[in-house]
């Protein structure tokens, strides 16, 4: 779908071992969570995807890459190649600083105009003008090596610098954010065609402290030092999308009543997310909210990129669900997806629920999977296209201080009579197996038996998905 028929409010307005349980709690009617294909949601962010995803993430300067992209038929989010990016090399935040003030910014300026022209004619030559370029302002603007080149070009002190600090706000917005998103207007005006920009990017957003570092940046007035066109209007009026990074798998921050954190805990990643979205989105301030990085180098290299995925996948489609979320207003990239070893890479995971499922819309049935511990996450999704197909998701607790193992697992299949087959997927650290389980029907209750127990460490567990078939 082309953005141009889903743009923002501004556009809009401007233009232990398993205890078998035999009582399920009462099933909720099945939630069908958009009219959407799941693969719209998602893309890759360094790696490739195959037909799972729809966006890629690129850097704003590797025309062959984005080339390749849209001869895919990605949509592209483009991170800005020519101003702070990440601000990782304190002599490259010096020289992109000092040469805003040398010519009043009319160089970066000119050069995002002049990028966004030729990105616009790359397109129109691919004959991939439906598509879109989406460009973004900066890489994880929250990190310490921000806040430290930044203070130490403005000769501030640098001790004691921390993560999601304020004083880069007016530096980052005046300096960087408002001149490119002037030269983005200008661009549009030229090729006629709307040009979205994201935020830059909010590294671990579960923390309090990030989230509170968003909001003081969306609500920040432009003054308008090198970017006059804009002044006095707030950050949140002239970006499209909001950026997080690493939160929708993360379940740090969120502590118990001995005020100690909770790990794993599937509150704590709708809290941060809904926190974002709430005010920002759902209000129609901003189009949207991303992730796009999500799964990430460390955890993908270290073999453990399969089972994050899931976690990333399952919790995703029950947050769209619950909040009637659509495509055009979240984006989930996967960092990473082919790093580590292939058969536990993130890749290899998203392409087994492809495979199963295709490009369908889901629907949720909520409370159908008996969690072989009382603070697992589980749940169960319906293909839309084919209602004899559904994927169970089961996530162990990393709070968990002794290893589960297990062998089965109760679905509820209210509503879904029939003899169902059912393949389990076990995703871990540094293997992926996979077994064909018996599943044996009491009414309306299955139970999926594998052939070898599954053990869920407390360190790193792995990710259990149910494909099952109804024949």
């Amino acid at each position: 779908m082309s953005f141009l028929s889903r743009r923002p409010l501004r556009h809009f307005l401007l233009t232990a071992s398993l205890v078998v349980l035999t009582v399920l709690p009462p099933v909720l009617a099945a939630q069908t969570l958009s009219d959407t294909p799941w693969t719209e949601y998602f893309g890759s962010s360094h790696g490739p995807h195959k037909n799972w995803g729809h966006t890629s993430r690129v850097g704003s300067s590797r025309t062959g890459q984005i080339k390749i992209a849209l001869k895919r038929g990605d949509d592209v989010l483009l991170g800005d190649s020519y101003g702070l990016g990440s601000a990782r090399k304190e002599a490259a935040v010096a020289k992109f600083m000092n040469s805003i003030e040398a010519d009043g910014g009319q160089s970066f300026r000119q050069t995002i105009f002049d990028r966004a022209l030729a990105l616009h004619q790359i397109q129109l030559n691919l004959g991939a003008a439906d598509q879109e370029l989406f460009l973004q302002f900066g890489n994880e603007i929250t990190s310490v090596k921000y806040a430290l080149n930044l203070r130490s070009w403005a000769k501030q002190p640098v001790q004691p610098t921390r993560a999601s600090d304020p004083f880069i706000i007016p530096y980052y917005v005046e300096y960087y954010l408002a001149p490119g998103v002037e030269a983005i207007r200008e661009a549009e005006v030229a090729t006629g065609t709307f040009i979205p920009v994201l935020l830059g990017s909010i590294g671990n957003a579960n923390a309090p402290a990030r989230r509170d570092f968003l909001y003081a940046l969306l609500n920040y007035e432009v003054i308008g030092t090198y970017a006059s066109t804009l002044a006095g209007q707030r950050v949140a009026d002239i970006i499209d999308f909001i950026d997080i990074h690493y939160t929708i798998a993360k379940n740090t921050h969120v502590v118990d009543k001995r005020g100690k954190n909770i790990r794993h805990l599937q509150g704590s990643f709708k809290l941060a997310l809904n926190e974002i979205y709430d005010p920002w989105v759902a209000t129609g301030i901003v189009g949207g909210l991303w992730s796009s990085e999500e799964v990430g180098r460390k955890v993908a290299s270290g073999g453990y990129g399969a089972a994050k995925a899931m976690v990333v996948a399952a919790r995703s489609f029950h947050w769209w669900g619950e909040n009637n979320v659509s495509s055009t207003q979240t984006q989930t990239l996967l960092f990473g997806t082919t790093l580590g070893p292939s058969s536990v890479s993130a890749d290899l995971a998203m392409q087994t629920l492809f495979n199963f499922l295709g490009a369908t819309p889901l629907s949720e049935i909520p409370v159908a999977i008996v969690p072989p511990a009382n603070d697992w996450e589980t749940y169960l999704f319906e293909s839309v296209n084919d209602a004899n197909k559904r994927v169970g998701f089961v996530i162990p607790s990393w709070s968990d201080t002794v290893s589960n193992t297990f062998t089965q697992f109760q679905v509820d299949a209210t509503n879904w009579p029939g003899t169902v087959s059912a393949e389990v997927y076990v995703f871990g650290l540094g293997a992926t197996s996979s077994s064909i389980a018996t599943v044996d029907r009491q009414n309306d209750i299955l139970t999926v038996t594998v052939p070898t127990p599954i053990v869920a460490q407390t360190n790193r567990p792995p990710s259990i998905v149910i494909l099952l078939q109804r024949n």
